[in-house]
């Protein structure tokens, strides 16, 4: 299964979401928004508001600033928790060598320029992204995941906030959307081959 979404320019990205039902309002500071906020990272908070998931179908009178007020909230709490867990997985990660399967991640994650702080945030995206879909009670990775769209989008959905909290800023939508896809492949892959048994599977 391959994902090859072309890029869309920021007016393209608002006439999507008012072809589908949005409210944008002020459509100069929806692409402001947009341009810094990244439409995948954005996208992730759509599904709540949707009258129908396909085609995608906004519920009536949907507006674009209730969405980013549900992002920034959600985004500045996270970032309480975020800051934390740094604090606990850097030091972690600084004195244990990485497991095979973060170490997988990190690797699809990284990138050759990185800084050395950048490259702790990504470390620490691989060890969170892990942390959450394979070792959390309310875990997405159920057994048998790959086989429905329905829990394929779950997934996408949990990579997509995961990555979006602990990835550098200096990721830009293209790359976002090309790391968020690369790493949903190998853990689909990993599904096919059986490989994938997250701690509390059912």
């Amino acid at each position: 299964m391959q994902f090859t979404k072309p890029a869309m320019t920021f007016d393209e990205q608002v006439e999507l979401l008012e072809s589908r039902g949005m409210v944008i309002g002020d459509i100069d500071r929806a692409k402001h928004y947009l341009s810094h906020l990244n439409y995948y990272r954005l996208a992730a908070y759509l599904p709540p508001f949707e009258e129908t998931h396909s085609p995608h179908k906004f519920k009536t009178d949907t507006r674009f600033d209730t969405v980013l007020e549900h992002y920034i909230f959600d985004r500045e709490l996270r970032l309480l928790v975020m800051d934390a867990l740094e604090r606990i997985e850097v030091q972690r990660a600084a004195r244990e060598v990485m497991t095979e399967e973060e170490l997988e991640i990190f690797d699809l994650l990284k990138e050759d320029t990185l800084t050395k702080k950048e490259k702790q945030s990504v470390k620490l995206a691989a060890l969170c992204l892990l942390k959450k879909l394979k070792y959390a009670k309310d875990t997405v990775l159920i057994q048998a995941w790959h086989k429905e769209l329905q829990s394929q989008e779950r997934v996408r959905r949990e990579i997509q906030l995961v990555l979006g909290d602990t990835l550098p800023d200096s990721y830009n939508l293209d790359l976002f959307s090309q790391k968020m896809d690369v790493v949903f492949q190998h853990l689909y892959n990993q599904a096919e081959q059986g490989m994938v048994v997250p701690a509390y599977a059912s």
